[in-house]
Parts: structure tokens; sequence; C-alpha cells
């Protein structure tokens, strides 16, 4: 039936290859569907090898038709569910995969969440986070705003997902009075996620504070800065804010863990965390001499994407005796890892919401790159990967950006434990976040900073002058835009 439904569609598109005068769309829709057998190929050959559940789709990975599946829907039909459910939500392929995996981006330079307000139940974007420099910061825009509007339309649940995508935007920003036109422009720069850092002192503790938006590799030097000023300053407890953070790179919380966990642990190397992949895979690892899990540890170094990484955390281990992780429902992958990995070593209290449930992590693979590494493995085994698969020789003209994101391990702590995939990391302090309540971050009435605070045992906090406000009345929480930080590097 795919076949026979397709064929006129084929037609078509042959028939336009003859023309000389193509309209750019029609060059674009040819190329794409050209493209469609080189990038199956590639997402086959990356699930085959890769993927965590590939026994359990193995049917559907022998079915795939290369010539005649769309890859994006391909892969999103076929990872594995339960019960017809998705238990796998991440892998997928991308068209524009430099875009999902640069750490400088083109960007506003602003976070928000979908809520809607009131009963009235209009649609609304609340500002959740401003980067410093950014153009939303220059707007004026700041963690609590309103947005009623984008382009001189409402929000709805499409256009709060493309606002990312855009070049420029025209936003309505909904004040106490009035609302006023907030006019952007999209840059390229890169989102610091060490966003604040501070310590906050009564009678004789302190207190460290650390807003952290992604675990990125370009992060770690000033993230070791601040472990090291928190450890001079004598930080015996932290608040670590990891509410809006979906995850990064894996070995960048193993850096963090190693400089939170107790000394004597980072001294003998313990086990942090242990990743489980597929069966073959993971002999291919053993075989290979590739350790199935990470360890805590003062001396680190790693390559990624060519470029060398060496850090000492000898002088970085601040030596705390609790940590508090503030979370949300955003909160996620490399985020809920660094808290499985280190909870068997350090009292740590999670105040927020529950976190999303991504116990499982990836490889980023561009397509290129895996056609490129096929030849060289064929080269050095004496054959010639182009005689056996010419139908793939032109393979350069067509996967350009294409690329893949696909869940290869899950992870456990050091005894093997590892929590259910359809839930997340419960609080043990239950508490809403509320952006709308315009609070800025570090602000000591801000909710989950002064429920965190009131936990580590401050009394002289101010008084929150709408601590009585009720969030589920006024603002219904709908979801954050998708984001490409899940991607895991390693």
């Amino acid at each position: 039936m795919k076949k026979i439904f397709l064929i006129p569609i084929l037609f078509c598109l042959l028939l336009c290859v003859g023309c000389s005068d193509d309209t750019p769309n029609e060059q674009k829709v040819k190329d794409e569907y050209a493209a469609w057998k080189y990038v199956n190929a590639f997402a086959h050959g990356t699930m085959s090898q890769y993927y965590l559940w590939k026994d359990e789709i193995a049917k559907d990975l022998d079915a795939w038709d290369w010539e005649w599946s769309e890859p994006k829907a391909k892969v999103l039909k076929i990872r594995y569910k339960e019960n017809g459910k998705d238990v796998d939500r991440w892998t997928q392929v991308y068209d524009n995969f430099s875009k999902k995996t640069a750490n400088i981006v083109t960007t506003y330079g602003f976070e928000y969440a979908l809520y809607q307000a009131g009963s009235s139940k209009q649609l609304v974007l609340v500002t959740t986070l401003v980067y410093p420099g950014s153009p939303a910061e220059k707007a004026g825009l700041k963690r609590g705003n309103l947005i009623v509007g984008l382009n001189n339309e409402p929000i709805t649940t499409d256009n709060y997902q493309q606002l990312p995508t855009l070049a420029s935007a025209e936003l309505m920003v909904q004040t106490q009075s009035s609302q006023k036109v907030v006019k952007m422009q999209a840059v390229s720069m890169y989102e610091d996620p060490v966003v604040l850092d501070s310590i906050y002192r009564w009678d004789d503790k302190k207190v460290g504070y650390l807003f952290y938006n992604q675990f990125n590799v370009l992060s770690c030097e000033k993230l070791i800065s601040v472990c090291k000023r928190f450890k001079n300053e004598g930080v015996s407890e932290l608040i670590l804010d990891l509410r809006y953070n979906v995850g990064g790179t894996s070995v960048v919380h193993q850096l963090l863990a190693s400089m939170l966990a107790p000394e004597e642990n980072v001294v003998r190397n313990d086990v942090y965390l242990k990743r489980v992949y597929n069966k073959d895979y993971a002999e291919e690892l053993q075989e290979e001499g590739e350790s199935l899990g990470q360890i805590l540890q003062s001396q680190m170094e790693w390559t990624i994407n060519g470029e060398k990484y060496d850090y000492d955390l000898s002088d970085a281990n601040i030596g705390i005796t609790k940590l508090y992780v503030l979370t949300s429902g955003k909160t996620a992958s490399a985020s809920e890892a660094f808290l499985i990995g280190l909870r068997p070593y350090l009292d740590i209290e999670i105040i927020g919401e529950t976190t999303r449930g991504k116990f499982c992590g990836g490889y980023n693979l561009l397509a290129a790159d895996w056609y490129q590494e096929q030849v060289d493995v064929y080269r050095e085994e004496g054959r010639d990967f182009y005689a056996e698969h010419s139908d793939l020789a032109d393979w350069k003209t067509y996967v350009a950006d294409w690329g893949m994101y696909v869940i290869n391990y899950y992870f456990t702590d050091k005894t093997g434990t590892r929590p259910d995939f359809s839930k997340g990391l419960s609080p043990d302090f239950k508490v809403a976040d509320a952006p709308f309540e315009t609070y800025p971050l570090g602000d000591e009435r801000e909710v989950l900073l002064h429920a965190a605070l009131t936990r580590a045992g401050k009394t002289d906090l101010p008084s929150r002058s709408i601590v009585s406000r009720s969030p589920e009345d006024d603002f219904l929480l709908l979801g954050y835009p998708s984001s490409g930080n899940e991607l895991v590097e390693w």
C-alpha cells in the first residue's frame, strides 16, 4: 500500500527533474526526496549498531525501506515503545544538526514557558531567564514578564514553539497597567550557563548558590573557578539551581560531581555512574578497552570533536556537607544523571518539582561523519566502500547537515539501580516554580530559593508579598519550548 501510494509522488518529482526552470521550492523538494535514501542508510546503520533497544525493534530495522521511508518520520515510528507509548522520547533525525549541537547559537537570549493565565484561559509566555548582554536584556525583558502576542498574533501552542527559529520578533509584553511592544533581532552568542553564583551568610554559616543551566564543556573553567571560590570562602552547604537545565555533555556533570562529592571518595576514584548499552555494543566497547561507567576523579582529560580538555580539580573540591538541588519539569538528562550518581555519596535534598525522567543518554552523529567512517573502515579492511555500495556513492551531495541523536545507554547509580523511565525524580520538598511572581533569580524572595534557604536554616528571610498566591489558580503551566540542549556528546 505504501509504495502504491508513493509512486505518483515519485512520478511528479521525476517530471520536475526534466524542467530547466525549477522554482526554489521545487528544487528543495527534489533535494529532500533524493536525500531520503542516504539519510535512511545512515540512520539504519546508526541504530543497528548503537541503539539501546535495537534488539527490541529488530523486526522494524529489518523491514526498513531505504527508498520509500521519510527518515524523520520513520525513526519516530520505530523508536522503542511499550504498550503503544514511547519509552524513547528522544532519538531523532535532524536536517539542521549543526544548529542543534552548536555552543554559539542564534538566539534572543531569553527562555520562557507557556502558561494559561487565570480564568480567561489566555495563553501567555512567561519569561523565566534572561541572559546577560543578550538582545532580550538590552530590550528590557526581565524574569516574570508576560508576553501576550508574537508578531501581531496572540500566543498559541504553535507560534510559541516557532519563536526560537525567527530571525526577528515583535513581542507584545503585558505590564500591570498597559502593553508595550518589544522588538528584537536574533544574534549569534554564547549563552553562559553559569548564570549566577553567590554566597548567603547568617550566624556562622555560609551557603553557596549556583544557577547552572547546561552541562556545557565551555563552562568548565568557570565552574572550577566558582567551586574554588566557594571552598576558599568556607561554604559548607550548596544550593544548586538546575530548574531549567535540560542536560548537556556527560563528562561535565562528572566534573561537577567530582568537585561536590566527599574528597575521600574522589581520591579513591569511586564509581559515580554505570552505563548499560545494548549487548553487542557493550561487547564492542569492552573489546576496545573502553569503560562502561564513570568515576569520581580529581584529574580529568577528554577529547570532544577533536578538542582536548585537561582539568585539575584537586583544589576545587568544596567539601560541602549538604546539597540542595532546585528542580522543575524541565530538569532532565545530564541533570538527572548527576543527581542519581551523586546521591550515594552526599546528603541531597531535592526542592521543586518532579524532573523529566530522561534516565538515558546518547550520541550526536553527523551523517557525513558516519559515511566517512564507513569509507575509512572499508579501506582499512582492504575493501572499497563505493564498489560495494554504488547506490550510496553520491552521499556527499545529499547528506549536507543531516544528523541524528540516538539513545545508546541508560545510566544507573553505583549499585546498578535505575529509576523508572515513566517517572522523574520526585522532590523531597515540593514547591512549584513561579516566574510570574517577577522576583529575580538569586532574590531571597524567589519561591524556590526561599524554600531552599528556609530548609538550610535561614530565619531572617524577607517576607514574600505574594506568598499566599496560588500558582495553580492563576497560572497553569502548559509546557516549555523544545530544545536541542538535551543532545549529549561524548
